[in-house]
């Protein structure tokens, strides 16, 4: 058995800030195409798990923005509600960051707005982490998710003054 030590971070929400990084890392590695022993098909990648992840880096992420800004910590996992407790001047600026996606319009349905993606995904941690629970077909649109969690992380960055200076 290993021993893991890990060191105190310097604050609360730092601390918060640098677990979402390292579930938004977990996620990105489970999602990479890896080569098969065959060498020339791809495994499949563990999606569920990929999928947890995200979602758990996402809430962390919040709930960092939040504890960095208000000095205290928010609880839940329902991304829409903890999103909805930033202050509205943070929450346009990731907004305005995220992409929503153009898909084919069906007849009927209303376009997607970024309020409608973020409801999709709001209880997803938990109910992507008990998937084997539901014998149901589940989806989730990952690529507004990937666009949610990179807007997350850049404002993250910089609230935390580790952004990543633009070249000019």
């Amino acid at each position: 058995m290993a021993i893991l030590y890990v060191k105190p971070s310097s604050s609360e929400s730092y601390a918060a800030y640098e677990q979402a990084c390292d579930f938004l890392a977990a996620a990105e590695r489970l999602q990479e195409k890896r080569l098969s022993r065959e060498g020339d098909k791809f495994e499949s990648t563990p999606l569920i798990p990929a999928v947890v992840c995200y979602l758990f880096s996402a809430e962390i992420f919040i709930k960092a923005l939040f504890l960095e800004s208000n000095g205290v910590a928010t609880t839940g996992h329902k991304l829409e509600t903890l999103f909805l407790e930033l202050d509205p001047s943070i929450q346009q600026r990731i907004k305005s960051q995220v992409s929503v996606g153009n898909y084919p319009r069906i007849e009927g349905v209303p376009s997607a707005t970024f309020e409608s993606k973020l409801l999709e995904i709001s209880n997803g941690f938990v109910k992507w982490r008990y998937a084997h629970e539901e014998q149901t077909m589940k989806s989730i649109d990952l690529n507004f998710v990937e666009s949610f969690l990179g807007a997350l992380k850049v404002f993250a960055d910089s609230e935390f003054n580790l952004a990543v200076p633009s070249e000019t």
